[in-house]
């Protein structure tokens, strides 16, 4: 059994495709850190995984029933907890 106070904190480019997370921390600033805020990446929030580029590419990720594709080097400033 999983200890429920034992999190794993990654970027959000290391989510795995099919796989959830909880926004924990925007590490960015200026016009990037509120342009996340203003598509719902918000500390608490969950994300989900769709669709991964090949090659490094954009991540189409689900938020508060929108879809998201962000490229992996803007994704590496959003950390999440993984879930399950």
């Amino acid at each position: 059994m999983k200890d429920r106070f034992c999190s794993q904190i990654i970027s959000l480019n290391e989510l795995n495709r099919g796989k959830t997370g909880r926004i924990k921390k925007l590490i960015c600033s200026g016009l990037k850190r509120k342009r996340f805020l203003d598509f719902g990446f918000i500390k608490g929030t969950k994300v989900r995984a769709i669709i991964k580029s090949p090659f490094n590419g954009p991540t189409a990720y689900s938020i508060n029933e929108t879809i998201i594709a962000i490229r992996g080097e803007d994704a590496k400033n959003i950390l999440v907890d993984l879930m399950g």
